[in-house]
């Protein structure tokens, strides 16, 4: 009878919260989406409602690659966060960094279950830890070949959020369509702004020159790579054509040799010698061959 009342109770206090507005076994955070720039402090807040009764309360991070760790369990910060400085103040309710990096930027989840009656809810905060652009690395050819493809890359992995990136040829910025600057018109490439990759789908004279990216997040200073001269050769057509003459001119000694072979009889098949046969015509045969020398008498 005792627990149909407490049933009843519940049921009760349930359908009162619904009225009032409030959900019931709610998690909620004042800040989903918190940022911070790196190595300073942030906090990370979970609300839960009444109605968890003997809440456990669980925190979980994902990073950008997908794997996932605790970072407070059984009711403490696991090792990994002690070290790095984390608490939990509030009963598991909040997580304070002390000194937040780069690589605390991802998803938490703040996971509370009720272990009497088994409910579970949660809540997701993604914390962007900003960073500035650091000098991005490029990679410039230095010669390469008219008529070919040629890609130039610009990348910096450490800046938070990403960067997006500028190109710029002999100090002129780079437009992203060609086809719309003077300077650029004659010039066939594409910019990728998020990858940092400059594309030439077939590289002139034209496009010779010091090349250079810029790296910006809006969070620091933009940074630009090292500059860097590329040089465009026009084919080597000598070494083409000389190429062609030196396997003319083997061809040629080599029909000289097989024709001189052929002539020294080099190549004419050996004959065995036949034995010298005079054939003689049978003598014809006369009658005197046939004369009968003795009789016979039976």
């Amino acid at each position: 009878m005792e627990l149909k009342c407490c049933g009843l109770f519940g049921f009760i206090l349930l359908t009162s919260l619904a009225l009032d507005g409030i959900p019931a076994f709610s998690v909620t955070t004042s800040n989903a989406k918190p940022t911070v720039k790196e190595n300073q402090t942030v906090d990370l807040y979970c609300e839960y409602s009444a109605d968890f009764q003997n809440p456990r309360v669980e925190w979980k991070f994902k990073n950008p690659s997908g794997s996932t760790t605790f970072v407070f369990y059984s009711a403490q910060i696991t090792d990994k966060y002690k070290n790095h400085g984390v608490t939990t103040p509030n009963n598991g309710k909040s997580i304070h960094f002390v000194t937040a990096t780069r690589q605390d930027t991802g998803t938490y989840d703040c996971e509370v279950t009720s272990i009497t009656t088994g409910d579970f809810r949660s809540v997701s905060i993604y914390l962007l830890v900003q960073v500035p652009p650091t000098s991005p690395q490029c990679r410039i050819p230095d010669t390469v070949t008219t008529g070919t493809a040629v890609t130039l890359k610009c990348q910096d992995s450490a800046c938070s959020p990403a960067c997006t990136y500028r190109w710029f040829k002999d100090k002129m910025l780079m437009p992203v369509d060609p086809k719309g600057s003077s300077a650029f018109a004659n010039s066939s490439y594409s910019i990728n702004s998020n990858s940092g990759d400059l594309v030439f789908s077939s590289v002139s004279k034209a496009d010779a020159g010091t090349f250079s990216c810029e790296a910006a997040n809006n969070i620091g200073s933009p940074l630009t790579c090292t500059a860097a001269q590329m040089l465009v050769e026009d084919k080597n057509v000598g070494g083409i054509v000389a190429a062609v003459v030196i396997v003319l001119l083997i061809l040629a000694l080599l029909g000289v040799g097989l024709w001189f072979a052929y002539r020294r009889g080099y190549f004419q098949k050996k004959t065995q010698s036949k034995p010298n046969v005079i054939y003689q015509p049978a003598e014809r045969a006369t009658n005197e061959d046939f004369k009968q020398t003795s009789s016979f008498v039976v």
